[in-house]
């Protein structure tokens, strides 16, 4: 593949990426669309009920959250 050839589709592809429907979650919608890609796989949707407890005090945090809507806090 020439060079041309190479730079036209990697431009394709980052409109195609820049054009996916992305996360309402403020940290996530701000990534780079390459970013994004790469954590995507990754990423599940859950529901959270109320008052549930994500991590317990000394526990090791083996998850990240990204809320899409609502509020998470720290009670320490």
């Amino acid at each position: 593949m020439n060079s041309l050839a190479a730079f036209d589709w990697r431009k394709r592809r980052e409109a195609i990426l820049e054009t996916m429907v992305r996360p309402s979650n403020g940290f996530l919608s701000a990534l780079s669309a390459d970013d994004y890609e790469l954590i995507r796989p990754h990423l599940r949707t859950i529901d959270l009920p109320h008052e549930a407890v994500l991590v317990e005090t000394g526990e090791t945090l083996k998850r990240a959250y990204f809320p899409h809507r609502g509020v998470i806090s720290l009670v320490v």
